[in-house]
């Protein structure tokens, strides 16, 4: 048979286990939102980022039309690089 002391220990025992699993399943419920959160930052951020450099494709394109104009334009009225 238990004695009371026993008893008692196993008792605590008990409630520290109920303790310790809730707990974790706190824990593993914060790391499951904090993953979510960062899926959505990471997928945001990965859309501005594609945006961003579309735009910055865009500019260089132009970029390149407007010299290539500007080369034939300074061709055509002879102008040349000075060294």
């Amino acid at each position: 048979m238990i004695d009371l002391v026993e008893f008692v220990q196993l008792g605590v025992a008990g409630v520290a286990i109920v303790a310790i699993v809730a707990i974790v399943k706190s824990f593993l419920k914060f790391v499951e939102v904090q993953e979510k959160n960062f899926v959505t930052v990471i997928t945001n951020h990965m859309s501005t980022s594609d945006k961003a450099m579309n735009k910055l494709e865009r500019a260089n394109t132009e970029s390149a039309a407007a010299t290539k104009l500007l080369l034939e334009f300074l061709k055509a009225n002879g102008f040349t690089r000075k060294k």
